[in-house]
C-alpha cells in the first residue's frame, strides 16, 4: 500500500486544526528532548529535592481528613489492586501522577473519595460521595472502585519538563494495564467511559490547574 493512498484516504475526514494542535505539541516536546541532555547534566543540584518525593512521600495528602483505612481492612481482591499499585510505585525512578480513589460499594470501606498513603498502607476519606447525587453518566451504574488518574503538573513538569506530561501519560497506561491483568487473573470486571474533565476533577475536590486528569479505571465484582 503506498503512502499516497494512506494519507488521501483520511482526508475527508481529518480535522486540520485537531492535527496542527497536535503536531505543534509534539514539536514543542521534540525541541524540549533535543535539550534534554543538557538540561539533565544540570540536574544534580535538585537531586536531594527530588528525592524527597521519591517513593517515601511520593502523593500528596490531605490536610485534614474524614476517616482512615488501614489496608489491613480491605477484601483480598481489595488489597490485591492496593499491593499492586504499591508495587508500581515502588519500581518507579520518579513518580508523574495521582491516583484518586471514588468508593461506592464496599463491605471494607465507607463510601467516598479517597487519597492513598501507600508506604503507610492507608486510604484517607476526604470527601462524601454519593452516586445517585454525582450528576454524571459514568456512574450510572453501581461499582465497587473508581479509581481516578492524574497527572500532578508541577512534579511532571519539574521532573522533565514538558516531557513530563508524556511520561505521566506512559505511567498511567502501564498502570492501567498492570490493574487490567489483576482482573482478568482475579475474575472483576474493570472498564473506563469519558467524563468531563473539568466539572469531574472539581467534583472531586481536585484543583484542575495543579492536576490533570487523564482516565478513570472502574472496578466491579471485586
Amino acid at each position: 500500500m503506498n503512502k499516497k493512498f494512506i494519507t488521501d484516504q483520511y482526508i475527508g475526514f481529518m480535522d486540520n486544526k485537531r492535527v496542527q494542535n497536535v503536531l505543534k505539541f509534539y514539536q514543542s516536546t521534540v525541541n524540549i528532548q533535543e535539550l534534554y541532555n543538557l538540561w539533565y547534566k544540570n540536574k544534580e543540584y535538585i537531586v536531594d529535592k527530588i528525592n524527597i518525593k521519591a517513593y517515601d512521600n511520593y502523593f500528596d495528602l490531605p490536610e485534614s481528613y474524614m476517616e482512615s483505612v488501614s489496608f489491613n481492612r480491605l477484601s483480598i481482591k481489595e488489597k490485591i489492586v492496593m499491593e499492586k499499585m504499591n508495587d508500581f510505585f515502588k519500581n518507579q525512578e520518579f513518580i508523574y501522577i495521582l491516583p484518586i480513589f471514588i468508593i461506592d460499594k464496599s463491605n471494607n470501606i465507607p463510601s467516598g473519595i479517597y487519597s492513598v498513603d501507600f508506604k503507610n498502607k492507608v486510604l484517607y476519606k476526604y470527601k462524601e460521595f454519593e452516586r445517585q447525587n454525582f450528576g454524571m453518566e459514568v456512574f450510572k451504574e453501581s461499582f465497587n472502585i473508581c479509581i481516578s488518574y492524574f497527572i500532578d503538573l508541577n512534579e511532571s513538569v519539574f521532573l522533565d519538563g514538558e516531557l513530563g506530561f508524556i511520561n505521566g501519560i506512559i505511567q498511567i497506561g502501564r498502570l492501567y494495564e498492570n490493574i487490567e491483568s489483576v482482573a482478568k487473573e482475579k475474575e472483576f470486571e474493570t472498564y473506563s467511559k469519558f467524563v468531563p474533565q473539568q466539572s469531574f476533577t472539581h467534583k472531586l475536590g481536585i484543583n484542575c490547574r495543579l492536576q490533570l486528569f487523564i482516565k478513570n479505571q472502574v472496578l466491579r465484582g471485586i
